[in-house]
């Protein structure tokens, strides 16, 4: 990111090997129940060679519910980085 508004993401990761272009966000599965989560997910990204102090990378950590409750999110955020 190059700020603390979300809509000024950079796109600096690269996509999937079919993908030409980049994106602002990646997303990486874990097992379900698992209470020592690993990611297996590479996340490569194109990051600009000239950093200011507005550069930073923001890692969010959901909670995704596989059965909803009625007028709750799906996704719950339990941590950032």
């Amino acid at each position: 990111m190059a700020g603390e508004d979300p809509s000024l993401a950079m796109p600096v990761i690269f996509g999937k090997s079919s993908c030409a272009e980049f994106f602002t966000e990646a997303y990486s599965p874990v097992i379900y129940h698992d209470k020592s989560p690993e990611f297996y997910e590479e996340v490569k990204m194109k990051i600009p060679a000239n950093l200011t102090d507005n550069h930073h990378l923001l890692f969010t950590f959901y909670h995704i519910s596989c059965q909803p409750k009625q007028n709750t999110p799906l996704e719950t955020p339990v941590g950032y980085t």
